[in-house]
């Protein structure tokens, strides 16, 4: 299934930050983490 990009950044960036991160490196971050992914490497694999 294709999904745009910023249907996942955008929830992905609201965890983080719910997690108290701020809001530039939230969405920093949910770029990165997509990037992989969009790519075609799952990147979560190396995140456990």
């Amino acid at each position: 299934m294709r999904v745009p990009s910023p249907l996942i950044r955008s929830p992905l960036a609201s965890v983080f930050l719910a997690w108290g991160m701020s809001a530039p490196l939230a969405e920093t971050t949910a770029e990165l983490m997509l990037e992989p992914d969009l790519c075609g490497v799952g990147l979560r694999h190396c995140v456990r």
